[in-house]
């Protein structure tokens, strides 16, 4: 009996755990903002979506003016240009992910002890170095693994001409008619 409540409070605990890594992840998606790549400046690696959805990875990046932009094609060494208009986005390469990891690595190895520690308090052992020794190991393991994904930066291009568009939206259940006009800028 008490084997099935410790492996019950066992899966919640991971469960939840579970659920904190995930939030942790999903931060760098809700703090993105739009950021716009700037003229002259060169961008050291970037990797460029093409209108077809073909994906290059460039370096020397630079946007010569409003419509046309050069880089040295990763692949092939070839120093290319190409216009504004084919180009769906970029992104540029923002150091790695070895902080993040590195921190995540270092709660599940600290939580983990903790949950042996709860589930088996009749053993006397020395925790203070169990939690010492995993929490610097995973913290590790975790850097390390962080250190090898790379971190990018999505950069839009601003769009210097102001588009308009119209929407007409009627909904005759409820007999209203309505008329937009949305001006970007």
């Amino acid at each position: 009996m008490k084997f099935t409540s410790n492996f019950n409070s066992f899966f919640a605990l991971l469960k939840n755990l579970i659920l904190i890594l995930i939030a942790l992840f999903m931060v760098n998606q809700v703090k993105s903002q739009t950021n716009y790549i700037e003229v002259g400046k060169k961008y050291s690696v970037v990797k460029l979506c093409l209108n077809n959805y073909k994906f290059i990875k460039a370096k020397n990046f630079t946007l010569i003016n409003d419509s046309t932009i050069s880089f040295d094609n990763h692949e092939s060494d070839i120093h290319e240009v190409l216009q504004v208009k084919n180009v769906k986005f970029l992104s540029e390469k923002n150091g790695t992910y070895a902080l993040t990891y590195g921190l995540v690595g270092a709660g599940i190895g600290f939580f983990s002890v903790l949950l042996t520690q709860v589930q088996n308090t009749d053993i006397d052992s020395e925790w203070g170095t169990m939690y010492i020794g995993f929490t610097v190991g995973c913290a590790a393991i975790g850097t390390l693994v962080g250190a090898c994904i790379p971190k990018w930066r999505r950069l839009q291009f601003k769009d210097s001409s102001a588009s308009y568009s119209f929407r007409f939206s009627p909904n005759a259940n409820n007999y209203y008619y309505g008329l937009s006009l949305v001006v970007n800028f």
